[in-house]
This record gives structure tokens, C-alpha cells and sequence, in this order.
């Protein structure tokens, strides 16, 4: 039963973490430093992967967010695998496996935390 409904079980874990890390961002986004909270439509996922906030105090979502990104890929790539499977075609199911698997690459990516402008300019 774990096998059937491993993507589902995944990527709901991955959901409930990284939820759980962005209602404990204390806050600030790219367009107001000072504003609380994790905002949708304001902040970047990979905000949430930063040891500290954009607004400087600490962020003790990154944990949450860091252990949720794991759980995404590993679902990702479960269904990617299953379905190459279902594909009659050789040359189409590999594909569908490479797109999986590059897939799993760039999702890791969204967990490097982003720099600030400062740390940017410095660099």
C-alpha cells in the first residue's frame, strides 16, 4: 500500500514542511524589507531556505523547508519512474525518465538559499 500511494504520501509530507515554513518566516520580501510573515505573491520559495529573513532576524523555517525539498524530489522522481514505465515506447519513456531526472536537479536548486542585494554587491 506504501508503494501505491508513495508519490501522494511525498509530496503531501513536502507540502505539510514547507507550509510549516512559511508560517514561521518572520518575514520581509524584495520589495519591503520590513513586512511579516511569508507572503505568496511577494517572496521567492528559496526565501524560505536562508538561514536569516530578508527583514535580518533569524529564520528558523529553513530547517522545515530544507528537510521538505527532499521529500518533493524523491516524489518527483518516483513518478517519473513509474510512469516511464507505463510508456510502450522505449525511446519516449527514456525521455520522460530524463526529463525526471533533470526535474530532480532544478527542484534541489530552489533550495540554495538567494542572496540579498548587499551580499550580491559585495560579491
Amino acid at each position: 500500500m506504501i508503494k501505491k500511494y508513495s508519490v501522494l504520501i511525498s509530496l503531501v509530507i513536502s507540502a505539510i514542511l514547507i507550509v510549516i515554513a512559511t508560517l514561521v518566516y518572520p518575514g520581509g520580501s524584495i520589495l519591503d524589507k520590513n513586512s511579516i510573515g511569508f507572503v505568496w505573491s511577494k517572496n521567492f520559495l528559496s526565501n524560505l531556505f536562508a538561514t536569516k529573513a530578508i527583514n535580518g532576524a533569524e529564520n528558523p523555517g529553513w530547517i522545515w523547508a530544507l528537510i521538505g525539498m527532499p521529500f518533493h524530489s524523491v516524489g518527483y522522481g518516483i513518478f517519473f519512474i513509474n510512469m516511464s514505465k507505463k510508456i510502450s515506447s522505449r525511446q519516449w519513456a527514456n525521455i520522460l525518465k530524463f526529463i525526471g531526472a533533470a526535474n530532480l536537479i532544478f527542484i534541489f536548486l530552489i533550495a540554495t538559499p538567494c542572496m540579498t542585494w548587499e551580499q550580491y554587491r559585495s560579491f
